[in-house]
């Protein structure tokens, strides 16, 4: 599964996701193959977004970046306001066209983190946005989330993210907790693997760092 690990301060935000997905040929988990993919999505200079779950979630974010690019949005909140409404209506639309999706519960979760940064001054220098779907029939709607989020969750590490000393260098303390978290998680589950992609965005804009 999906491996999507985040955490906010007021310096930044540091993002760590894999690449691995496996795809389901029938109902027997002796069936599944993996592959490598991407679920990581620029959506201009200062704003990116992440994809979990469900396999379909990459294709809508690839048609999600396409629109962002043809309607010249670039900010965090223009883009934001724009993605609720499209994955929803993209959403329903692939699910009633795909009801084999159905077969296995887990293939209906969906998931996507956009997160950016802002101008100095403004309310959250740092915002971002959870949105997603558990269940085949529920609508794509905004997720509460706090400065720390995992997907799926990791309450150990959550609770050590959230309990860490904020300091000029604490996103790269995070990084270096999430690659080796990724690293190790991998070395026992198959449905995790490289490339790993670790981002911070902070003032300086959006720097990606693969493994």
């Amino acid at each position: 599964m999906t491996q999507i690990l985040l955490y906010r301060s007021e310096n930044g935000i540091a993002i760590a996701t894999d690449s691995r997905a496996v795809a389901f040929e029938g109902k027997s988990p002796e069936e599944a193959q993996h592959l490598q993919v991407q679920k990581l999505f620029a959506l201009g200079p200062e704003v990116i977004a992440v994809t979990g779950g469900a396999g379909f979630g990459i294709r809508l974010c690839e048609k999600f970046q396409r629109y962002v690019g043809q309607a010249g949005l670039s900010d965090f909140h223009d883009i934001a306001e724009s993605a609720l409404g499209f994955f929803r209506t993209e959403t329903d639309s692939f699910r009633r066209g795909h009801l084999s999706a159905q077969v296995r519960s887990e293939l209906n979760r969906f998931y996507v983190v956009l997160a950016g940064s802002v101008p100095e001054g403004d309310e959250q220098s740092f915002p971002l946005l959870f949105i997603g779907s558990e269940q085949a029939d529920d609508p794509v709607h905004v997720l509460e989330t706090s400065n720390v989020l995992t997907i799926p969750r990791q309450v150990t590490l959550e609770y050590r993210l959230a309990h860490l000393q904020p300091s000029d260098d604490s996103l790269q303390q995070v990084e270096a907790l999430f690659e080796k978290f990724l690293l190790t998680l991998a070395e026992s589950d198959d449905d995790i693997g490289p490339p790993y992609h670790f981002i911070r965005i902070t003032g300086d804009g959006i720097q990606v760092r693969t493994v």
